[in-house]
C-alpha cells in the first residue's frame, strides 16, 4: 500500500523523523520521486536515546533528501549537526499558531481550583516519554522540596512511561506533592494559573 501510494504521487513527504523518512527515501529512489523530510525535534538529543545505527542512517539518508523542512532554527541546527546537509536543502517553516486561542481558552478555572491545597503549582506538559525528561523533573522536584520549597507539581500528559514515572514518584517519596492527571484537552487554564 505504501509503495502504491508513492507511485501515484509526485512528491513524497516524510511526516516524521527516522523510520518514516527512511521509507520515504527508499520509495523515492524506487520511483524516482523527490522526497521531503520533516524534522520536528532536536535530532542530536533524540538520537542519543536510540540504537547507534539510526545515527548512521540519518547521516546517510538525510543529505540525499531533496529538501528537509524543520519547524525551528534549533531543529535545523540539530539536523545539520548529525547530517552533512547543504544549506539550500534545509528550510525552516514555523507552524501556524492562533495567538489569541490560548487566551480565549485560558478563561476557565484551573484543574486544581476545587482542591483544598492552595500551595503554588508548577506545571509541566508533554508526552510521558523518555525524550521529555520527566524523570529529571521529578528528581529536581525532590531536591527543591528537600531544600524547603513548598509547592505542587502537576505533569499533564499521557504516554508509555506513566508506570515508570509513578514508580519513581513513590521511590522518591514525593506523591504528596505530585499529580499526573493525564491528558487535558484544554491545558491553558493550568498554564495561566501556574506559578511556573
Amino acid at each position: 500500500r505504501y509503495l502504491k501510494t508513492a507511485r501515484e504521487n509526485d512528491i513524497l513527504v516524510a511526516g516524521l523523523e527516522l523510520e518514516s523518512t527512511y521509507l520515504a527515501y527508499l520509495a523515492g529512489r524506487v520511483f524516482h520521486k523527490p522526497v521531503v523530510g520533516w524534522v520536528h525535534i532536536p535530532l542530536t538529543e533524540y538520537l542519543k536515546l536510540l540504537p547507534k545505527w539510526h545515527r548512521a542512517a540519518v547521516a546517510y539518508i538525510y543529505p540525499r533528501l531533496d529538501c528537509v523542512v524543520c519547524v525551528s532554527e534549533g531543529s535545523a541546527s540539530a539536523v545539520r549537526a548529525v547530517a552533512a546537509l547543504a544549506p539550500k536543502r534545509v528550510r525552516v517553516i514555523h507552524g501556524p499558531f492562533d495567538l489569541d486561542a490560548p487566551v480565549r481558552r485560558a478563561s476557565e478555572a484551573p484543574p486544581w481550583a476545587q482542591e483544598e491545597d492552595k500551595r503554588p503549582v508548577v506545571v509541566a506538559i508533554g508526552r510521558l516519554h523518555a525524550q521529555k525528561g520527566f524523570d529529571n523533573l521529578l528528581q529536581a522536584h525532590k531536591l527543591a522540596r528537600s531544600a524547603g520549597m513548598d509547592y505542587r507539581l502537576w505533569i499533564l500528559g499521557e504516554g508509555p512511561l506513566r508506570g515508570e514515572l509513578t514508580s519513581l514518584i513513590d521511590q522518591l517519596q514525593i506523591a504528596d506533592s505530585v499529580k499526573m492527571p493525564g491528558f487535558l484537552p484544554n491545558p491553558y487554564p493550568a498554564l495561566r494559573h501556574a506559578a511556573v
